[in-house]
């Protein structure tokens, strides 16, 4: 959440850092709050990435307080029970599965008939 101050501008409010790292995830709308069969089809590409939710690029508008379901996959980064490893190789990919509510979205200022979709994280699927 980003917020007026009273004199500089704009202040972070961020509860979680973000981390700019740019990666495809895959990602479905949950229809009735119910979790998908299968596992995502729609693609879209991070743009940044924090413990609370993350922000991604996508040709799709979505709308606010819609819930997604989001597969993401970490390339040198292992799972073992509830421990991450990072490993550094680049055949290991640890998976994590969100679930996620859309904030807010808008068109991309950079990228022509893109959207901007922030989310936060508010479950993990096991």
């Amino acid at each position: 959440m980003v917020s007026r101050n009273g004199s500089s501008g704009l202040e972070e409010k961020r509860k979680y850092a973000r981390l700019e790292k740019e990666f495809v995830m895959q990602y479905a709308v949950l229809v009735n709050s119910e979790l998908p069969v299968a596992e995502p089809e729609l693609q879209g590409m991070v743009i940044d990435v924090g413990g609370g939710g993350l922000r991604f690029l996508t040709s799709e508008t979505i709308e606010k307080n819609v819930q997604l379901s989001i597969v993401l996959e970490f390339t040198g980064w292992k799972v073992e029970g509830n421990e991450w490893i990072h490993t550094k190789e680049d055949s290991d990919r640890g998976v994590l599965k969100v679930l996620a509510r859309v904030m807010w979205g808008a068109p991309s200022p950079t990228v022509a008939d893109k959207y901007e979709i922030g989310v936060c994280f508010f479950g993990r699927i096991q």
